[in-house]
């Protein structure tokens, strides 16, 4: 059918982080030409860039904060909406001095 995306090879549940949604529901015109600028954007190769949207949940890589943060800004969510996983321990990090 003319005029529609492809859809993506994994679920989007498998992913690590939600770059794939993000881009996925950008209007088709903006699509492509993110899709092709992200990697310059982010100042790494593009197989770079394609590893990071692909990475399954189960993957040990991840994003750098920095580069998390500049999509974050870029798609005008949160570096934790960007995130499809939880990481473990933070929930049960202690507060020092936080709670009196």
């Amino acid at each position: 059918m003319q005029g529609t995306k492809k859809r993506p090879n994994k679920s989007f549940d498998d992913l690590k982080y939600n770059i794939k949604l993000y881009l996925y529901n950008l209007p088709k015109k903006d699509y492509h030409e993110v899709r092709n600028n992200l990697h310059v954007n982010l100042g790494v190769s593009q197989k770079t860039c394609e590893t990071w949207i692909n990475l399954s949940k189960e993957s040990s890589k991840t994003i750098p904060a920095d580069k998390l943060y500049w999509l974050a800004n870029f798609f005008g969510v949160s570096m934790e909406d960007l995130m499809n996983y939880e990481i473990e321990g933070v929930d049960s990090a202690p507060a020092y001095g936080l709670i009196k």
